[in-house]
């Protein structure tokens, strides 16, 4: 939306407080030039459409020690209220065009989601047949687990690659089995700075979390002439392996992100599940 040019209103100047809004409990209102419209982000709205406002200040509340202004709404002239109220109505309608269209989206989601699992049983002869799709989706997901906005657990997700990676080195799919140290510094108990005898969370001690190496097993799988390459810390693999080459340092690694939508990491969960369940 193009914002309006904003024609100032004296009477606004005027009537503001040193901090540049207008108390209610002023009644200042109550001549009639000058009027209290109350609602949320109401300053923005105005804004947009070219209306000179002033916050309405309802009050304080005393926080953290601290006496913070209180708003609900804006003040405007008499004679821009009614292209304000015409303006939230507008507001308010695209509002609810949205939510209805978020609305059918999901509802549209739901129903693809339920078809994909109950199509699942019939698009693979043999579950041999699934492997390559089943490790592209555990690809994808060994990616967005860990980014910020993934909406499923990391327990979860490695829980199952865990299970992937015991069933594919048991069916012969890896070509290499190696192990990486990872060199762990010293943490500092940032909760005290070992200072307090008492702290929680180091015993006084200052030190949050001792110097340690940690090792990790990695495993390079071949499916279909595509490679996939999978760690985890090895005290988290509960399967025997036997490994091809000498442990080397862990290098630096770059997560990048998966570039599959929402519906799609729904899927990939489904796929991997119905997976490992089925085997």
């Amino acid at each position: 939306m193009t914002k309006s040019k904003i024609i100032k209103r004296g009477i606004l100047t005027h009537r503001q407080n040193e901090y540049g809004d207008i108390a209610v409990k002023d009644g200042k209102d109550l001549d009639g030039k000058i009027v209290h419209v109350k609602g949320a982000r109401l300053t923005l709205t105005c804004n947009a459409n070219g209306i000179d406002c002033r916050k309405a200040c309802i009050g304080f509340n005393k926080s953290g020690g601290y006496w913070s202004p209180q708003y609900d709404g804006v003040y405007v002239v008499a004679r821009d209220e009614q292209r304000l109220r015409d303006a939230i109505r507008e507001k308010e309608k695209r509002a609810e065009t949205l939510k209805a269209r978020i609305q059918r989206i999901l509802a549209e989601e739901s129903l693809e989601i339920d078809a994909y699992t109950l199509n699942l049983p019939f698009v693979y002869a043999t579950e041999v047949d699934a492997i390559p799709d089943v490790c592209n989706a555990m690809f994808h997901l060994n990616r967005y687990v860990k980014q910020p906005d993934s909406r499923y657990g990391m327990n979860a997700i490695y829980s199952a690659k865990n299970r992937l990676m015991e069933y594919l080195y048991n069916k012969g799919c890896a070509i290499e089995v190696y192990e990486h140290i990872q060199n762990r510094d010293e943490r500092k108990c940032y909760a005290c700075y070992g200072d307090d005898p008492d702290c929680y969370r180091c015993d006084g001690t200052g030190i949050y979390q001792e110097a340690e190496d940690v090792t990790y097993t990695v495993f390079r799988f071949d499916i279909g002439g595509n490679m996939y390459t999978w760690h985890q810390p090895k005290a988290s693999i509960r399967f025997d392996y036997t490994t091809t080459r000498e442990p080397s340092p862990m290098p630096s690694l770059d997560h990048e992100k998966t570039n599959l939508s929402k519906i799609d990491i729904d899927k990939a969960v489904i796929l991997v599940n119905w997976f490992l369940d089925s085997e």
